[in-house]
């Protein structure tokens, strides 16, 4: 019994370090460089206190470190990628080469929306695009996130379902 809460406190220290790294990355880095902005620096950083709290050595981070990059840029992407609320490239400040296909098509519906001589059938039409980007980065978000959870072991696979990285 006192392994299980041992285990349980662990855990929730763990997750009580990763929220206060996050907490942290809420305010856009001073000395980054203008185009990193805030994703650059968060996606290093976040990446560091995963690493730090899977306890993963150097070797084991060679193989899960890029596992749990593509989840996290593939779980961006689900949610539109740098396009936010801002259109292409508002959200983040990057560039439109950047965006997720699904930032695009949030991107061109929100733009086919704003122009009121676009007809009903052009919305669906994009309408049906971003339905259809969404449900493929939801498909390669959950292979990338088999993959993860395939090579981490029980410990590594716990912190990653408590930071959210897999189901």
């Amino acid at each position: 019994m006192s392994h299980r809460i041992l285990f349980v406190v662990v855990l929730l220290g763990a997750l009580a370090a990763f929220s206060v790294a996050l907490a942290q990355d809420q305010a856009p880095g001073a000395g980054q460089p203008p185009d990193q902005g805030r994703r650059g620096g968060n996606t290093e950083r976040m990446m560091t206190a995963i690493k730090e709290q899977i306890g993963a050595t150097d070797d084991d981070w060679k193989t899960l470190g890029p596992k749990v990059e593509k989840v996290m840029t593939l779980q961006r992407d689900v949610r539109g990628g740098f396009g936010g609320r801002g259109g292409a490239g508002g959200g983040g400040g990057q560039p439109d080469a950047a965006q997720s296909k699904v930032a695009q098509a949030q991107a061109d519906l929100r733009a086919a929306l704003e122009d009121k001589n676009v007809s009903g059938d052009d919305v669906a039409k994009k309408v049906t695009a971003l339905r259809d980007a969404r449900k493929k980065a939801r498909a390669e978000l959950e292979a990338a996130q088999k993959d993860l959870r395939e090579g981490a072991n029980a410990r590594q696979e716990a912190v990653l379902v408590l930071n959210g990285l897999i189901e």
